[in-house]
């Protein structure tokens, strides 16, 4: 294959994932819209591939090898996931079981998943062009390959990005199956141009809190993770009160690493959007075109302190340095 007939493969396998297929939730009768306070997707893999045209020849090789079949598993997963919604139960169940809540976990722990969080989707976080199932959610969060992202920018950091894609879109599969054969309706959330904001999401749900880069950040990952999410008819899903992780904001407001690193500015010193939610820091329009020229970026992430160091070192001297005039 050459790299033209490459883009046109992924443009084609797109179209159909992220395109026609994902306009049928928005038919759908019980389906979520968004708010009039809703924003765009402003990520830069979110509804159009990334082009890769004019490889040099030994990296569009393991474009081929590496990369390629994980975009082809993030497009199947997608359009399974849109279509398996015809699974759902005409009328879920909308109480669980303590022991399905922790036969859930179960599964999302032998599919791979790192941490599993619990919350509702407010609509302002739904993205304006987007349309969800179910009001409660099941956050997914998996980490992905430290050394290979540590060389980025490059195919190999690029492969692990899309590997983690691919990986959390099937775990998001197949616990939407599980989640319907115990008689709940399920929709899987694609870790891959979501419908909603997840960042946002996992911190409501207590899994981390967001940095100046715009991820999320946790014990155990720092910013090196991907996330997904089930929405799910299960009414009574054990959420958290209080998120532990608050503290991080603080330091990434004094830290500021990723911003004065990014090669192309695309992280802002100050938000220059206030949005329902928070703040949009990252300016897709500048990250994307040197996230294609590169094969991929991740500077934001393998900069960043909780990359390079353990989370509970840097609490523990923010407390002590940092925020003890707070």
């Amino acid at each position: 294959m050459t790299d033209e007939s490459i883009d046109h493969t992924i443009q084609k396998m797109y179209q159909e994932a992220y395109g026609k297929l994902e306009r049928e939730i928005l038919s759908l009768p019980q389906a979520i819209v968004p708010s009039e306070h809703s924003v765009p997707r402003n990520c830069p893999l979110g509804d159009e591939p990334p082009n890769f045209s004019q490889l040099p020849d030994d990296i569009f090789q393991r474009f081929l090898s590496e990369v390629f079949p994980n975009i082809r598993r993030c497009t199947e997963a997608r359009k399974y996931g849109i279509i398996s919604l015809r699974h759902n139960p005409g009328e879920p169940e909308k109480t669980a079981a303590e022991d399905v809540v922790d036969a859930l976990r179960r599964e999302a722990r032998d599919q791979g998943v790192d941490r599993i969080g619990f919350t509702t989707v407010p609509r302002h976080l739904i993205f304006s062009d987007c349309a969800i199932v179910y009001p409660n959610v099941i956050m997914l969060a998996k980490r992905m390959d430290d050394g290979r992202l540590g060389r980025s920018p490059g195919i190999d950091g690029l492969t692990t990005t899309f590997e983690t894609y691919a990986s959390l879109g099937e775990a998001a599969n197949h616990l939407a199956d599980f989640l319907r054969r115990a008689g709940f309706g399920a929709a899987a959330g694609m870790s891959l141009g979501g419908a909603a904001f997840y960042p946002e999401l996992a911190e409501r749900a207590g899994m981390g809190a967001r940095g100046r880069n715009g991820l999320l950040i946790s014990d155990g990952a720092g910013p090196a993770q991907r996330l997904a999410c089930v929405y799910t008819s299960i009414e009574n899903l054990p959420q958290v009160e209080d998120n532990p992780h608050q503290w991080v904001q603080r330091f990434c407001a004094r830290c500021l690493n990723c911003v004065r690193l990014c090669p192309v500015g695309a992280l802002h010193h100050s938000p220059p959007r206030k949005v329902p939610g928070g703040h949009i820091y990252v300016d897709a329009d500048k990250c994307r075109p040197y996230f294609e020229e590169n094969q991929g970026c991740g500077l934001c992430i393998v900069e960043c302190p909780f990359f390079r160091r353990e989370y509970s070192v840097l609490k523990e001297r923010a407390h002590r340095y940092l925020l003890s005039d707070r």
